[in-house]
């Protein structure tokens, strides 16, 4: 039994959507915690928080958001 052309189109948009939809997911529910996201990119590079600049938070702050932006834009565009 062979699968017909239109059959894998329609799986692979199929898979786009529900890919798509959990990357805007997992961006949404980041974003409504960007405070422990930021702590834990800082755990990850081995800087502790009370010793961290002005402009070393700065940058995790930037880092973070940039994630979130970043898997959103990747969710919208699967979408497309």
């Amino acid at each position: 039994m062979t699968v017909s052309e239109k059959t894998k189109k329609r799986l692979v948009w199929a898979g786009c959507i529900l890919i798509g939809v959990v990357f805007i997911g997992a961006a949404w529910a980041k974003f409504r915690y960007v405070l422990p996201l930021e702590r834990d990119i800082m755990r990850f590079f081995g800087v502790q928080a009370g010793q961290a600049g002005v402009a070393a938070r700065l940058f995790f702050a930037s880092a973070a958001r940039l994630l979130i932006a970043l898997e959103l834009g990747l969710g919208v565009l699967l979408l497309q």
